[in-house]
């Protein structure tokens, strides 16, 4: 969750799931956002606002997906095995039932397949959960390997602190909310494994 000033707070597990995507929980200061729209802004000029933001987040979505296509590419890595390592960066050690809902993949060979590429490549490790010896967790290894995965990501950090450094702290919040509003709305939308 995700929790915006005054207590406003935005999920990113879908109601009802044991799927979490951040188990972090972050404080901001309330964006103070007028809901009324401007007398002066016609249902003409709104719809077409909504059309161009829509477009917007569709390119947006289309260019991340072929970046880190491109980086995992270059870094030799399969993306969906870069994604797991996002995801186990994001909410630490997590069992492989809870990995492969997360991932949308079967529990089965799919899951097992992909520890075993990354635990060989030298990213993950696997180990028993402390609280019950039973449960197996898989978590990232820290290290050489790891190290090396990284700089390929050090030319779009540079340039998205280039980017925010023009943005106000207001809009900035206004930013996290809004991408924190569309993060919770894409994992309710977000099918299943079959």
């Amino acid at each position: 969750m995700i929790r915006i000033g005054n207590g406003a707070v935005v999920t990113l597990a879908a109601p009802g799931s044991s799927t979490i995507l951040s188990q972090r929980t972050r404080h901001y200061n309330t964006v103070s956002l007028d809901q009324r729209e401007s007398p002066k802004v016609t249902p003409g000029q709104r719809a077409e606002a909504e059309q161009a933001l829509q477009q917007a987040l569709r390119i947006h979505t289309m260019r991340t997906v072929l970046l880190i296509q491109a980086i995992a590419s270059q870094a030799r890595i399969n993306p969906i095995d870069l994604q797991c390592l996002n995801l186990l960066a994001l909410n630490g050690p997590m069992t492989p039932s809870r990995l492969a809902e997360a991932m949308c993949l079967t529990k089965g060979g799919a899951i097992t397949a992909m520890i075993q590429r990354l635990e060989n490549a030298g990213y993950l490790e696997r180990t028993r959960d402390l609280s019950d010896r039973r449960q197996v967790l898989v978590n990232i290894t820290p290290g050489e390997p790891l190290r090396r995965l990284m700089t390929h990501f050090e030319p779009v950090t540079t340039a998205l602190a280039a980017l925010t450094a023009d943005y106000t702290t207001e809009q900035l919040r206004l930013i996290t909310q809004f991408t924190a509003d569309i993060n919770n709305m894409i994992n309710r939308l977000r099918p299943t494994p079959v």
